[in-house]
């Protein structure tokens, strides 16, 4: 058994805008538990989280990384995420398995885009929030204006519990707040704000608070009950200010984890539903209730293979017991060992229990978001939601003969990541990757380089362009060819006219009399679907049109299946060519949510991109705009987008329909794609 109990226990992430100072944070914590030896430096490539060779190297976070350390008797498991919207979907499998969130804010650069949205899904996954006010050893600091613009952005329960004693060069600590420390360089009016605080932490007392109201002294005690309940209940958010390059403010937010901050077994977890009804189970954190586990992150490791990461929500597992049960395939995996993570090390344990983080290796058909029960499933969690990852790169390998290894390599990434998906366009023939961005798609692609040895071209994937027609036509086309022995005869009649935008392609066999042998009309049929998907216009998928053979000729002698299918297929060409044909293109539903001030200019340029607005609709303060875009018209849609708004902005996007392509830009299309092909055939 580990040494600590499920009410010791603290589960944190550090979210924030990229460079907030989450990581920085996270080393400074665990140096300050004596957990590592030296100060991590994101810098200097020290850093307890950011192993990789690319975090490294750009310095930055790209993926999640987890270490712990021990404090006052408290287990507090760390996760540190990125701070760049790019690798989001680590932010949010990250908060999955924590029960608190960290919400950094720079000093120097106060709230910035992704602050706002990390917040909001912390709050939309019901973590409980503090925040920590990071880098107060910067310049140009206003710890007044800093606060204020806390309050109208986040909300008035957010108080400081403690106050910075200077700034910048002259930061040398902070001030508790709730038991008043007094100092003559504390910035901002301590008394006041301790009368907020107290306020804030009574309320959740009707009787303390009427008493506090008569003026009387709440003691500690009483307020620090207060208090944790006034966490759990997300009625207080705690701001903290701190220097992590300095030390400074850093074992004070320790203590208020350790002492405050709640633990699994007094943190509600919802989501855990009976497989069969569907109905609601309530979580029993624990150790003596039944095991359950959810797993939220996956990493490949070099040494040890799959290591598939997990928080247990309750009940408990001794290493000796071989077998977890997985609530989505109903099978039972075989479990070797159970890690506790620090950073890229691992530490090998005997139980994992209600509120461990832990990875456990080679659970080969195990995915993000699968439950982990034992043998028996009894529920299972509702699957982590990920957004639907927008920017998409076809990739073409370097090398010949390499495509299986090419595929393998990213499907190793893609079971890292799910807002990397891997896909094979049938009509286009791409193999085709989609990220939430063009830089998390160039990561990617530099860590299939870095880890596999393997290198792509890139280029925007081809848009799926199909061909159809808006007339009726017919036509006649006679196969006859005679060399010695044997010749060939095929002679066909037929009609061909539109169908509804869906319908495919439909034959329609009207001979009668016989004027065409019943055993050559399935050749003529085969030859016709055969040229479907290389169409007469440029090559692409021809659709939603009818050919009815209705009439013909035959030879006693020369007539085969292959001259009827050659003969069916010219005719098809020829009427086809007749029918008025025209190009049709995907059109996507687009939903962009912006501040309002972009309002005009976004939907100006949806409209500038052929874009039709179907209307407009708000969340929060955030404005929505909807419209029907043609697919090619947004295949470089994210940078700008980005450029508009500042990065303030984001979309989702969804296939909508075919419709027909104006013809100029048809006319355009299509001589651009015949000059490609007749590029690749010299």
């Amino acid at each position: 058994m580990a040494n600590y109990e499920v009410k010791d226990i603290r589960n944190i992430a550090l979210i924030g805008h990229g460079s907030s100072g989450k990581t920085s944070l996270g080393d400074a914590m665990l140096f300050a538990a004596k957990a590592t030896k030296r100060l991590g430096s994101v810098d200097e490539g020290t850093s307890t989280f950011d192993y990789e060779a690319d975090e490294i190297d750009k310095k930055i976070s790209i993926d999640s990384s987890i270490a712990f350390c021990n404090w006052q008797g408290k287990e507090i498991n760390i996760i540190d995420t990125p701070g760049y919207p790019d690798f989001v979907s680590q932010v949010i499998s990250s908060l999955a398995a924590v029960d608190i969130a960290l919400v950094e804010i720079s000093a120097v650069d106060g709230i910035q885009i992704n602050t706002r949205k990390v917040w909001q899904l912390a709050k939309d996954n019901g973590n409980c929030t503090a925040i920590v006010v990071t880098k107060m050893d910067g310049d140009n600091i206003n710890v007044e204006e800093l606060l204020e613009s806390i309050h109208e952005t986040f909300g008035k329960e957010c108080v400081p519990l403690n106050l910075p004693k200077g700034s910048g060069s002259d930061f040398k600590g902070v001030a508790k707040v709730l038991h008043l420390e007094t100092s003559d360089d504390v910035i901002g009016d301590i008394t006041k704000i301790n009368e907020q605080v107290i306020e804030a932490v009574v309320a959740v007392d009707d009787d303390l608070m009427e008493k506090y109201l008569e003026g009387e002294t709440i003691d500690d005690e009483k307020l620090h009950v207060c208090f944790r309940q006034s966490m759990k209940e997300a009625s207080l958010t705690p701001i903290f200010f701190c220097s992590s390059r300095k030390g400074e403010g850093v074992k004070e937010i320790l203590n208020t984890i350790a002492e405050f901050f709640p633990s699994p077994e007094t943190f509600e977890k919802t989501g855990f539903k009976d497989i069969d009804s569907g109905e609601e189970i309530k979580i029993d954190p624990s150790l003596d209730s039944a095991f359950s586990a959810q797993v939220f992150k996956s990493v490949i490791d070099p040494f040890v293979g799959k290591l598939s990461y997990f928080r247990v929500f309750s009940g408990k597992i001794d290493e000796g017991e071989q077998h977890l049960c997985n609530s989505r395939t109903e099978k039972r995996e075989k479990v070797s060992h159970f890690y506790k993570m620090f950073g890229k090390e691992q530490k090998l344990i005997e139980t994992a229990m209600a509120g461990d983080i832990l990875a456990v290796p080679k659970l080969e058909d195990v995915e993000i978001s699968d439950t982990l029960c034992i043998d028996k499933t009894h529920g299972k969690f509702d699957e982590i939601k990920f957004p639907t990852p927008m920017v998409s790169l076809a990739l073409m390998p370097k090398g010949k003969g390499i495509e299986h290894k090419v595929s393998a390599a990213l499907t190793k990434l893609a079971s890292e990541d799910k807002a990397f998906v891997v896909s094979h366009d049938l009509e286009t023939n791409d193999l085709v990757v989609t990220g939430a961005s063009s830089l998390h798609l160039k990561i990617m692609i530099e860590r299939m380089k870095n880890r596999f040895d393997i290198e792509v071209d890139t280029k925007p994937p081809k848009i799926p362009y199909k061909e159809t027609i808006t007339g009726k036509a017919e036509a006649k086309y006679k196969h006859k060819k005679q060399s010695g022995g044997h010749g060939q005869y095929g002679d066909v009649q037929i009609r061909i006219e539109p169908l509804e935008r869906g319908a495919g392609f439909v034959f329609k066999n009207s001979i009668v009399g016989g004027s065409i042998p019943s055993q050559y009309i399935p050749a003529v049929e085969k030859g016709m679907k055969e040229v479907l998907n290389k169409g007469f216009l440029c090559g692409h998928p021809m659709v939603d049109f009818q050919v009815d053979l209705f009439y013909g000729s035959f030879h006693a002698v020369d007539s085969s299946e292959a001259a009827f299918k050659i003969a069916g297929v010219k005719a098809l060409q020829e009427a086809f060519t007749n029918a008025n044909p025209v190009l049709l293109e995907p059109v996507v539903n687009i939903e962009v949510v912006i501040p309002g001030e972009f309002m005009g200019e976004i939907s100006g340029n949806l409209s500038g991109r052929r874009g039709r607005i179907q209307g407009m609709d708000a969340i929060g303060d955030m404005q929505v705009v909807k419209a029907s875009v043609p697919m090619a018209e947004i295949t470089n849609y994210e940078s700008e987008l980005k450029s508009i708004t500042g990065g303030q902005g984001s979309y989702t996007m969804e296939f909508s329909h075919y419709d027909v392509v104006l013809q100029h830009i048809a006319d355009a299309i299509i001589k651009s794609e015949k000059q490609e092909a007749e590029h690749h055939e010299k």
